[in-house]
C-alpha cells in the first residue's frame, strides 16, 4: 500500500510539470488532480513556485537539525491547504506539511505547528491528527472557506483549534495567544517550532473579514517565537 501510495503522489507532481510545461492539462487529469480547476489554476510557474517553496521549507528544517542555523523565514511557504495527491485552494505542494514530515525523518519527536492564517489549515489538521509527535494550533475566521476548523475538531488531542469571529481585534487576539497558546505551547516543551503566518488577517485584505493591525501581527508572531529562547 505504501508502495502505490508514493506512486500516486509521483503521478501527481508529474501531472504538476506538464501543466507548466505545457501550460494545458487533458480533462481526466484535472480532475484527477484538481488542477487547472476552481482556484487552483494553470499559470506560467505552477509547479516551480510551490516547488521552490516547499523545497525552501524543507531545506530550512535541515539546516536548524544540522545547527547552522536558529530561525529561518521562508516568506513564500505556508501553503497548508494543499493534499497529497491534489491541488487545494491554490496550494499545489503543502510546503508546511512537507516541512514537519522531514523534520520527524530527522529526528525531532516534539514538533509544534502553530498556524494564524485566517484560514483552517486543513491539508496539516487531515495529515498529523491524533500524531504524538506532533502538536498543531490553529487561530483562524470561522465559517470561512474550507469551512473545517470547528470548536468541536478540538476534541482531536494533539489538535488546538481557535475559531474566531470576523469582529476578532488587536486585544483580544492578544489575549488568545498569552492566554491559551502559549501556555499549551509552553506545556508541550517543544524542539522544534514552525509558524504559519498568513497575512491574511490584516485590515485590508480581501481574503479575510478579520482587520488586524500590522503591529499586533508582529506582536503575535514575536510572542510565539519567545517559544524558542
Amino acid at each position: 500500500r505504501q508502495r502505490q501510495m508514493c506512486i500516486r503522489d509521483r503521478d501527481y507532481v508529474n501531472a504538476l510539470k506538464k501543466a507548466e510545461e505545457d501550460q494545458y492539462l487533458p480533462e481526466k487529469l484535472k480532475r484527477k488532480f484538481n488542477i487547472g480547476i476552481g482556484n487552483n489554476p494553470i499559470f506560467s510557474e505552477v509547479f516551480s513556485r510551490p516547488a521552490t517553496a516547499a523545497r525552501a521549507s524543507i531545506r530550512a528544517v535541515e539546516m536548524i537539525s544540522n545547527k547552522k542555523a536558529e530561525k529561518i523565514l521562508n516568506i513564500s511557504g505556508g501553503t497548508h491547504h494543499g493534499r497529497k495527491s491534489q491541488a487545494y485552494g491554490f496550494c499545489f505542494l503543502n510546503d508546511c506539511v512537507l516541512a514537519i514530515l522531514k523534520a520527524l525523518e530527522l529526528g525531532f519527536s516534539n514538533i509544534l505547528y502553530v498556524d494564524i492564517d485566517a484560514h483552517h489549515f486543513d491539508g496539516v489538521q487531515d495529515t498529523f491528527a491524533n500524531n504524538k509527535n506532533v502538536s498543531i494550533i490553529s487561530i483562524h475566521e470561522k465559517n470561512r472557506w474550507p469551512y473545517t476548523g470547528k470548536l468541536e475538531e478540538t476534541n482531536i488531542k494533539n489538535i488546538m483549534n481557535l475559531p474566531d469571529s470576523e469582529n476578532l481585534n488587536d486585544v483580544e487576539i492578544d489575549h488568545i495567544i498569552c492566554n491559551a497558546v502559549l501556555p499549551y505551547a509552553k506545556s508541550k516543551k517543544p524542539d522544534l517550532l514552525i509558524i504559519q503566518a498568513g497575512a491574511d488577517m490584516l485590515k485590508g485584505d480581501p481574503q479575510s473579514r478579520i482587520s488586524l493591525s500590522i503591529n499586533s501581527y508582529w506582536k503575535a508572531v514575536k510572542d510565539i517565537l519567545s517559544l524558542c529562547e
